[in-house]
Parts: structure tokens; sequence; C-alpha cells
């Protein structure tokens, strides 16, 4: 036994040269002629593996291999063997085993967080190396060129660096503009439900965005601030304080499709303080322009059916009595004309003046009977002596004035009114267009006066014309007095 184990021993060496070495003559010591002859058999030495080959397959010389004993190596060709001898012998080279890492991306990168796998041959799967960041993405591995996808493409730590990238803003109602208030998202594809602008004023709203025509629905439809303006239906409204159905012209007006309260639709009010002014509003006799055509009381109604209505500019009789004194202007309200006069005249013998002077007015009425009559306020507040009053009968007006003055160069009235007649008319006449007087009131004087009024003037209304006011100066006294005419029609 000991001389056999020593034959083997000596002859490994020629073994293993001899599987080594296929195009040299192994002496036909498998009884085939050729040294591994049969390498490319299934049976050959390349399927030998880690089995003990059979003496009359493989040839004495690799059998012989048994006796190197079992200690693995890998060979080139990706096989395990028992020993060099039978990798040899299976005209493999040994090498040393690899680690090999998964790659279940397939992208030719191994799982970078994964263990290692060391093995003889490459494992299904597997690459040898741990270079992928993202081994469940087949678009993030080194040297895979960045592209704008929210990845790390190439593995470098950065994601879409060196591509374009844009803000995206959320997108709640689904116009197509962002909300203006929210943050943007900078990426380089829009996340869902976000756009590329924040224009929207009201990403709640989806019939708010810019540029969307304005409607009749109490909102901004187009983001530019306002609500409903120019809207189809919609109205500017002003405001009306004074609640006449009349705004206010000189008030900003507001664009609405519902009227707002305190307004109304147009802006044609001429006093927006006063409820009786307003277009349309029929005359009255009040001091407004009640119908807001720039004049006040002008052919205001003075009864039922017909009305009197004063129409033209006045007419100026002459002025009677000395320059200086302050100016009056004393007016017999709309729809009322002249129908007498009244004063007083001082009780002291050195003045021959009228010392208060006042016009008698009446309202017309429409069918021609007597309406109320009264006073205008009194000129003149000095010496207030005797009174004097005379009124036209019923259906007459003033027409005509007959003034004197007072004379005495010692007497500091000396040129002042100091004597009135005035005379009446029928209505009817003067409708008619005469001048003829009906009755005459006075002449009023100071009868206690020593020098009498002198220089008489008289003066007479134009055809169809009556009187309806005085005009002149006064202080203490009636310094200058002088009527007033206007037109008279039955309307």
């Amino acid at each position: 036994m000991a001389t056999l184990k020593l034959l083997c021993t000596l002859m490994l060496p020629l073994a293993v040269l001899a599987c080594d070495s296929p195009d040299v003559a192994d002496d036909d010591l498998d009884d085939v002629g050729a040294v591994d002859e049969d390498a490319s058999d299934p049976n050959g030495p390349e399927a030998l593996g880690t089995a003990a080959p059979e003496p009359e397959q493989h040839g004495l010389l690799c059998v012989l291999c048994v006796l190197h004993g079992h200690h693995e190596v890998c060979g080139d060709d990706g096989e395990i063997y028992a020993n060099a001898c039978w990798a040899a012998c299976h005209h493999a080279d040994v090498v040393p085993e690899e680690t090999y890492y998964t790659d279940a991306d397939g992208d030719g990168f191994g799982d970078d967080a994964a263990a290692g796998v060391v093995a003889c041959g490459q494992p299904d799967g597997t690459v040898a190396n741990n270079d992928d960041c993202d081994d469940g993405e087949d678009a993030s591995f080194p040297g895979n060129p960045e592209i704008c996808d929210s990845l790390d493409n190439n593995c470098d730590g950065d994601v879409d660096e060196g591509v374009s990238a844009t803000a995206y803003y959320p997108d709640a109602d689904g116009d197509g503009f962002g909300d203006a208030n929210a943050p943007g998202v900078v990426a380089c594809a829009p996340p869902a439900g976000t756009v590329a602008n924040d224009d929207d004023c009201d990403d709640g709203e989806s019939a708010v965005f810019p540029g969307n025509p304005e409607i009749c629905d109490q909102i901004d439809n187009d983001c530019d601030g306002a609500v409903d303006e120019g809207a189809d239906g919609s109205v500017t409204y002003y405001t009306d304080s004074d609640g006449d159905g009349f705004g206010d012209g000189s008030t900003v007006g507001v664009v609405s499709c519902e009227q707002p309260a305190g307004t109304a639709p147009n802006g044609d009010d001429c006093d927006d303080d006063e409820g009786a002014s307003f277009p349309g509003n029929p005359e009255l006799c009040d001091g407004l322009d009640n119908d807001c055509n720039g004049a006040v009381d002008e052919g205001a109604a003075t009864g039922d059916g017909e009305f009197y209505q004063l129409v033209g500019a006045t007419t100026s009789l002459p002025e009677v009595g000395k320059p200086g004194a302050a100016s009056y202007v004393r007016d017999c309200p709309c729809g009322s004309v002249a129908v007498g006069i009244s004063g007083r005249t001082p009780n002291e013998a050195s003045y021959a003046v009228v010392s208060q002077f006042s016009l008698i007015c009446e309202r017309l009425n429409g069918d021609g009977t007597q309406g109320l009559r009264f006073a205008t306020a009194p000129v003149g507040t000095l010496m207030q002596g005797d009174l004097f009053s005379g009124e036209c009968p019923a259906g007459q007006v003033l027409i005509n004035n007959t003034m004197g003055v007072s004379f005495n160069p010692n007497n500091p009235g000396s040129g002042a009114v100091g004597s009135i007649e005035t005379a009446c008319a029928a209505i009817e006449d003067v409708l008619a267009g005469q001048t003829t007087a009906a009755a005459v009131l006075g002449p009023y004087t100071n009868t206690d006066a020593q020098v009498q009024a002198q220089f008489q003037t008289t003066s007479t209304c134009p055809a169809g014309q009556v009187a309806r006011g005085i005009y002149g100066g006064s202080g203490n006294i009636v310094d200058r007095l002088g009527f007033t005419c206007q037109q008279l029609i039955l309307q």
C-alpha cells in the first residue's frame, strides 16, 4: 500500500501536465490515442466538476487528481472544481471568486444598499458593482444624462440639475389659472392640479379668472377688481340721498346688476338733498327748482285745472327817488302777482316821505277766484307813523304806479319817495293786452308834512304784463322805489 501511494505521488505532476496539454501525446494512457481528444464531450474533462472521474472515460492521469484532496477552486469558466488539478483537467484557469450585487432594474448597476453575494460566476439578476443609487428606477444610474423628470438620473445626489425647471401653482378650481396667494412648486413637469401661472384672484371659483367675460353674478369674473362692471344687464347706480328716485350725478357711479340700497339707476337729480326736486316733478310755488330745469317756480300751478303762469323776463319800470342807500328787491312768490300796497308815513310835519313800504300779493287761482293775499317783507325802518294800505278788488291786479319825490332844502330826506299811487286792471283785460285802469289806490303821502311830494312820475306795465315786485334803495326810509312787471298767461 505504501508503495502504491508513493507511485501516485511521483506521477501526479505528469498527470497534471498531461491533462493541461491537449496537443501533447499522452502515450495513449486512455487507449484512445490522443490527449483530451474528448474535451468537448459532455463526459469529458469540462464536465467533471467536483465529481471523481471514471478511469475508463478520462484516462489515468486525470483520475490521479483525486490524490490532491478536496479544496474547491473557481475556474474561469464559472465552474467550481474540487481542486486545481480538476480545473486544469477541464482546461479552466483558476480565478478568484467575485462579489455580485442585485440589479433589480436591469440598468447594469447593482444596488448600493444591498449586501453582495460572493460567487464563482455571475448569478442571474446581478452585476459585479454596487454603483446604483436607486435600483428600483432604471433611469437612475451613474453616467446617465440628467433630464427634467424629478429624478437623480446620473446618481450624483442632485435632482434635475442643469435642466430647465418651472414654478407651478395650485389650480384648485381647474380654470387654468393658479392661485395668486399660494407658493409655487419648482419642477420640470407640472405636478397634478397645478399650472405654470399664479394669475387667479379667486382659486375657489372657476368662473373667476383673467380674461373671463364679466356677467351679472356679483363676482369679479375677469379679476380686474370690479364686480359685474360692463356685464350684460348691469346698470350704473348713483347715490340717491333724498330717496326721490333720481341719483346724484356728481358722485361716482357703482356698476351692478342689482341695485344697491340708497341708489338710483340714473344721475339726473339737480339737488339730491331735496326730495321735491327731480326731473319731471311738477313745478310748485316753493322757491325750489322742482323739475330740475334750472329755473325756480316757473309756471307753477296755482290751482286745479287751468292755472295762471308768469313767463318771460321781468320788465323794470323807472325808479323814483334819490341815489344811495342799500339796494333791495321784493318779489311776490311764484304764482302770485301784486294786488295792492301798504306802508307808513311819518307823523312829523317836516317829513314828506314814505318811511316804510310793502307789496300786497295774491296767488291767482286757475278758476279766476280770489286767492290768499299776503304782504312782502317791508322796506324802510324809521319813523313808523301813519299806516296806509290799498288793495285791488277781486279779479284785478296792479299795472300802474304814480310816484312823487319829496323836496325840502332843509329836510334830510329831500329827494326820497314822498308819495305813491297805484292803479288796478281786471285780469281778463290784462290777458287781452289792455292797460286801462279799473281802480286807483291812493295817493298815499304824509298829510301832516309842510312840504308835499313833488315831481310826479307815472309808469305802467307793458301790455299783457302785471306788477310782480319792487326794487330800489332803502335805509331808514324808502329812498328809491321802482316796480317790476312780468307777462301773465292762462295755461
